[in-house]
């Protein structure tokens, strides 16, 4: 049977537990029991770059093939947790006028994050959700299920002697077929391991070895964060966003075809928003709409997306960032100081 699920209303996120900031995720679930495989992910260079038609329907047909290799499980006896179980989130849901129409997936994140911080156990450590397999020095081949495509020669896994071509059959005692299934491991590994025991086939022989994990392992980049939906409720904030440009408007500009341009589109100072600081912060700065940002002092930052991304999670309150923009209407660049503010 295939279930098709598009919202998360009433969904036990314990037990159909995937990256809630993705897009697309396919799961295989044992009857009464757990999930036993997963597909989806993404990076920061595209929604789809770990997809395919062809890897979904080998992913399909692999993890139909492994079922009978697993014991069933009795029913969980623990209750389902949905979103609504979440005290912040259905104290929020209360006080909604309107009843939302969807509970998004991405939902989740922001209100496990808001609970903790009720709870005052929230640590900006725990922002790092699902490690991609790029966080321990591999990359998964997308077509190939299981295939190591590349191994990072100063990473982690390199240390060890994996290398491409070599085929991930476990992570941590689970069956691995996709970079989603390792990714749910290194979730659910200990923040403090050490260590993490993989097997691999190599010319048709199996090894067991043993991942050194180094403190803080699970800290990634600003770059690998941009992507997520989860970083728009995180403090500080730039409090002004946009489109990069296309090739014509770089070209008019005189700008390279590569780096950072983007147009100011919006700045956060409207009827609703609950901080109107930075907004305030960012014209008081001397920053319009229209405005062509195209640098950020001490920093090589991609897109106006990373640049969300890297102030939330490198700034800090008191900071000066200097912008490099050129003005609506000009061509000569200029540089301005943008303070960044503390949260309330």
């Amino acid at each position: 049977m295939c279930v098709r699920v598009t919202d998360l209303r009433g969904i036990d996120l314990d037990r159909f537990a995937f990256d809630f900031d993705l897009t697309f995720a396919a799961l295989v679930v044992q009857p009464k029991g757990p999930v036993l495989h997963r597909y989806g992910g993404r990076d920061h260079h595209s929604a789809d770059a770990r997809l395919s038609m062809t890897s979904l329907v080998r992913f399909m047909n692999a993890a139909r093939s492994r079922f009978d290799l697993y014991k069933p499980e009795a029913a969980k006896a623990a209750p389902a947790r949905t979103l609504d179980d979440i005290p912040v989130w259905r104290d929020k849901m209360s006080k909604r006028v309107k009843r939302l129409d969807c509970y998004h997936c991405h939902y989740v994140f922001d209100a496990e994050r808001e609970q903790h911080k009720a709870d005052r156990t929230w640590t900006r450590a725990k922002i790092w959700r699902w490690p991609p397999p790029e966080r321990i020095g591999l990359t998964l081949d997308v077509e190939e299920l299981g295939r190591v495509k590349a191994v990072d020669p100063k990473g982690h896994a390199a240390k060890i002697g994996l290398r491409a071509g070599d085929t991930l059959v476990r992570a941590g005692g689970q069956p691995i077929l996709t970079a989603l299934d390792l990714s749910f491991v290194l979730e659910k590994a200990d923040p403090k391991a050490t260590k993490l025991p993989l097997q691999i086939s190599r010319e048709g022989a199996l090894q067991d070895l043993s991942l050194a994990l180094p403190a803080g392992w699970k800290k990634g980049t600003p770059l690998e964060f941009k992507w997520r939906p989860s970083k728009w409720q995180l403090n500080p904030r730039p409090g002004f966003g946009g489109r990069s440009l296309n090739a014509k408007e770089r070209k008019d500009l005189g700008l390279p075809a590569r780096g950072l341009a983007f147009r100011v589109t919006y700045i956060v100072d409207w009827g609703g928003v609950p901080d109107k600081r930075y907004g305030r912060a960012v014209r008081k700065a001397g920053i319009k709409r229209g405005d062509v940002v195209v640098g950020v002092e001490g920093a090589e930052i991609e897109d106006p997306e990373h640049l969300h991304s890297w102030w939330r999670l490198t700034r800090k309150a008191g900071q000066t960032v200097v912008l490099k923009l050129i003005p609506k209407g000009k061509t000569k660049p200029r540089s301005v100081e943008l303070e960044v503010l503390p949260p309330k």
